[in-house]
């Protein structure tokens, strides 16, 4: 592709990245925003944003021409000068994608953040940069936007904003319901994401295979693209051939072209490995052969000192942040009987790290992983939280680099988003998502469903495949943001809201419960002496956990119960049978009372009433 034709098509996707046409096809709101001459790098035109009322919020917009099945990286260059906002720090200005699916629905928005390694062109500029997700087959169309964070004042440059494809990807995953793709016996599904251009290929028109090595030569496992864009297959273990084999999907148009195709490695064994920690098919954590629901909170290794006041609790394991790579850093956790997730994230490139190049990066992690894993006391590594999308290639060879060194200790990573499950399949054993609804909505009445939508969306994403531990919210928003510490809802959650929380992860499909954040107590409540309200507060969540414990025999049964069909929006609902007894939790995602009816695929209906926030246990 010449230059020429790489500027034409860069120029197709943002209009005036330059300003040199006076923001051609922008929407500039006139009272904060302009096009000025001389503003800009070298004294060329830029996109001023200035503001002295912190109550008026404006932004200026750009249309994209984005497609379906691609990703897009952006950049842009900005110059702040007297930016302030009273509730906010750090960066305050922003350049971001935003985008809608056909019908007009919103769907989701990608940011950018100064690149660390800034290659300053003038004083006081500074470039931002992001990228997108593939975008996904109903997306309808994008704008680019230029901001300040609401209630901020001061002046702003935006300027040389970018656009730029990076690649259509028609196959992004593919991953099997085994345990770290290793099978023995029973039936194996395979299953992918893909993405295809509905404006160019209808995916009525595309089929697919699974091609295997089978006992007598290439197995082939034909399977449909569904409208979401997902692919499976199923097939028993026994046809398949011992060893690691790959297993690759293909995506094929009707005269046969191929539109995209991935692979990656299944083993079959005749027997499956002894691991120390592993998963069973009902994504149970099997810990020195016995099922186990993990129940803990987040902690620091400052906060060893306190381990007599977290065992008050009814928790089995704990993260703790900061542990130094020695083994005996283990001993006092392991002591009183907890296991623990330990935490190989923030030394990583995921956390800014200083270490040069990928090869110092993986000895690094290499080191810390042998310090731990013969251990007693582990239990998972906690390798990554909240990644851009971009990352995850990296996630993968983390993941697999862990794999590698410590077959015996599953990989837990943290997300935020309820489709980032989907993006990072290839690269975890276990997942959490983090919606902390209370406090996080600036002022607004929290929106207590996010926690079993997030819970729901990664059971998708992650076509119900990975276990799922979720991070429900402990804490107060205001000790991880000082300016909003005064907000009215800048509070610990009740105990009802935190009972809420947990059962709706439960309820959503979560396999354990770790809940952020314990050494926040500690060091906002018991160390600035507010004990009356640190005792509390702990008792509170003292009490919402223990009576997740107490069901934990029930939560870890696996006798054959029937599946929900339909319930109401606002109840989320799961099924267990135990000593065969049939048991349905029923948890209200809101705070108004609510009613209806669960359906279950065995015929039966169960009529429920629910006060808000409340949860019930119902015998059938």
């Amino acid at each position: 592709m010449t230059l020429a034709t790489c500027v034409l098509f860069a120029a197709a996707l943002l209009a005036d990245g330059g300003f040199e046409q006076g923001g051609k096809d922008w929407r500039i709101p006139k009272k904060l925003c302009s096009v000025q001459p001389g503003a800009g790098l070298k004294g060329s035109n830029g996109l001023v944003w200035e503001s002295s009322d912190p109550a008026v919020y404006r932004f200026s917009t750009c249309p994209l021409e984005l497609e379906p099945g691609r990703a897009y990286a952006f950049s842009g260059w900005v110059k702040a000068e007297g930016v302030k906002n009273a509730r906010r720090h750090g960066t305050l200005t922003n350049i971001s994608i935003e985008w809608k699916d056909r019908n007009g629905k919103f769907m989701g928005m990608f940011g950018t953040r100064p690149v660390v390694e800034n290659e300053e062109r003038e004083p006081g500029w500074v470039k931002f940069a992001g990228r997108t997700p593939f975008l996904p087959m109903n997306f309808g169309s994008a704008i680019l936007v230029c901001s300040a964070l609401r209630g901020t004042t001061g002046r702003a440059v935006f300027d040389d904003i970018k656009v730029e494809a990076i690649g259509a990807e028609t196959v992004l995953s593919i991953v099997s319901s085994a345990y770290r793709d290793v099978a023995a016996s029973g039936s194996v599904a395979f299953a992918s994401r893909c993405l295809v251009n509905p404006h160019r290929d209808r995916v009525e028109d595309l089929s697919a295979v699974f091609r295997c090595v089978g006992t007598e030569g290439e197995l082939r496992v034909p399977a449909k693209v569904a409208s979401d864009g997902v692919v499976r297959g199923e097939v028993d273990v026994t046809r398949l051939a011992f060893g690691a084999n790959p297993v690759r999907i293909e995506i094929a148009r009707r005269d046969g072209t191929i539109l995209g195709e991935r692979e990656f490695v299944f083993t079959r064994v005749a027997e499956l490995p002894k691991r120390k920690v592993t998963f069973d098919g009902h994504g149970r954590a099997i810990v020195d052969g016995k099922p186990f629901f993990p129940l803990g909170l987040y902690s620091s290794s400052r906060e060893v000192v306190e381990l007599d006041t977290y065992c008050e609790g009814p928790f089995n394991c704990i993260l703790p942040y900061a542990l130094p790579p020695q083994a005996k850093a283990l001993d006092p956790y392991w002591e009183k009987g907890l296991r623990v997730i330990v935490c190989a994230s923030d030394f990583t490139g995921f956390r800014g790290t200083k270490l040069k190049g990928r090869f110092d990066e993986r000895a690094y992690m290499a080191r810390y992983l042998f310090a731990f894993k013969d251990h007693p006391a582990l239990l998972a590594w906690y390798i990554a939280d909240e990644l851009d999308v971009c990352l995850a290639g990296s996630l993968r060879e983390r993941n697999l680099q862990i794999r590698e060194v410590d077959p015996d200790h599953p990989t837990y990573v943290v997300l935020n988003n309820a489709e980032r499950p989907a993006d990072f399949v290839e690269g975890y054993d276990v997942v959490g998502m983090d919606a902390y609804p209370i406090g996080n909505t600036g002022g607004a009445k929290a929106n207590m469903a996010l926690v079993s939508t997030f819970g729901e969306g990664a059971i998708r994403g992650m076509f119900g495949f990975r276990p799922m531990w979720q991070v429900p919210q402990a804490f107060n928003w205001g000790w991880s943001r000082p300016w909003a510490v005064e907000d009215d809802d800048a509070r610990m959650p009740t105990l009802a809201e935190l009972r809420n929380m947990n059962w709706q992860a439960v309820a959503s499909g979560a396999n354990g419960l770790v809940g952020w954040w314990f050494s926040g107590m500690i060091r906002n409540l018991k160390q600035k002496g507010k004990m009356d309200e640190f005792r509390q507060v702990w008792g509170d969540v003292k009490t919402a956990y223990g009576e997740v414990a107490e069901k934990i025999p029930l939560l870890l049964s696996v006798e054959p119960a029937p599946k929900i069909v339909k319930k109401p929006q606002d109840i989320t609902a799961r099924v267990w049978r135990k000593d065969g007894v049939l048991w349905l939790l029923v948890v209200n995602r809101t705070y108004e009372p609510v009613e209806g009816k669960v359906e279950l695929d065995d015929g039966q209906t169960v009529e429920v009433r629910l006060d808000g926030l409340a949860y019930r246990f119902i015998r059938l």
